[in-house]
């Protein structure tokens, strides 16, 4: 069973064992009797159910499941969604490939309607990987040079709005067309950030979060494109290009004051007030995205990216990767190769 929750991830919000514990309590009241029942969150923060059922009781256990998400949804106010294994199982070794099933359908599939308890049996056939929705790029982008917000919007709706009437989708072709889109908004911006794009993909469980997450990137993109019309001023230009030139080398704040014979606090206070991140951060930043693109669109080493974007010690751009992207290098690459 999957709790949704777009935002941020569920063990931030609940406790996964506390969730399970009740979860376990209220599907053992819904059984009665003796029935056995156990429960417990995996590694993706789902929890486990295990519980023996004769094949004449197996449809009112399903229904006693339902019972208990419903309980459940009443104390967390998260969605819910169960996905149900074999149903043929007959002996304990065949737990493992009833479990993988019930992941499989859970990690190939987008909840498409708005059902806030969501239940998909064993009988339910596997998606077919079709082709992914039709998608314009260069129409997107020319929405974006315009700055048509409705139009935006109702692009995004018409690529990923799932008309289809299926309680799911198939996850891999929207999310496909979901990438096509933001990669052309963040192909727009003079220093694009594809972290922003993947990091919180693994977190989508539904058709409407991956429609408002490419609406958050897509609006990102047109605050960006207004912003690179501001000028700094002349002090702040110069601290921004050097950056943008010389990112790979060493760059300090305490050093470019010297150039411009200024005191490094004061300098440091005018980047702050107009740029809105300390010179540290927007380096940093600057050089994470940078390395970003490198992970994404060549086949280099990590360690031989981080040296090229600035970073002596692969341990502190590992950590400063994580930082800002919410990944690991190896994450992102694996997640854009998967998309691809």
């Amino acid at each position: 069973m999957r709790l949704i929750s777009n935002e941020r991830p569920v063990s931030q919000l609940y406790r996964l064992t506390s969730l399970a514990d009740e979860l376990c309590r209220a599907f053992s009241e819904e059984l009665g009797g003796d029935h056995e029942v156990i429960c417990f969150p995996d590694m993706d923060d789902d929890i486990v159910v295990l519980s023996a059922a004769m094949k004449e009781r197996r449809d009112a256990a399903r229904e006693s499941m339902k019972s208990s998400m419903a309980k459940l949804r009443q104390l967390t106010g998260l969605r819910m969604w169960c996905s149900e294994g074999s149903a043929g199982i007959n002996d304990f070794k065949d737990i493992q490939e009833s479990y993988g099933k019930a992941k499989g359908h859970l990690n190939a599939c987008l909840i498409a309607g708005d059902e806030t308890i969501l239940y998909s049996p064993p009988a339910e056939p596997e998606p077919v990987q079709d082709s992914s929705p039709s998608v314009r790029p260069d129409a997107f982008a020319k929405l974006l040079i315009e700055g048509d917000v409705p139009s935006l919007q109702a692009y995004i709706e018409s690529v990923l709005g799932g008309g289809s009437g299926e309680l799911t989708v198939p996850r891999g072709p929207c999310l496909n067309a979901a990438v096509q889109l933001m990669v052309a908004a963040k192909d727009m911006e003079k220093n694009p950030d594809y972290s922003e794009v993947f990091a919180p993909m693994h977190r989508i469980n539904t058709l409407r979060g991956l429609r408002n997450h490419v609406w958050r990137i897509a609006e990102r993109s047109l605050a960006r494109l207004q912003e690179a019309d501001q000028g700094y001023s002349s002090h702040v230009s110069f601290l921004v290009e050097q950056v943008q030139h010389s990112y790979p080398e060493e760059l300090s704040l305490k050093t470019l004051s010297q150039k411009l014979q200024m005191h490094p606090n004061y300098l440091g206070q005018l980047f702050q007030q107009e740029v809105g991140a300390s010179f540290s951060d927007y380096l940093n930043q600057y050089r994470i995205e940078k390395a970003t693109q490198l992970l994404l669109h060549t086949d280099q080493k990590t360690a031989d990216i981080a040296l090229s974007v600035g970073y002596t010690d692969s341990s502190y751009f590992y950590r400063q990767f994580k930082k800002y992207t919410g990944v690991s290098p190896t994450e992102m690459r694996s997640m854009y190769s998967d998309l691809k």
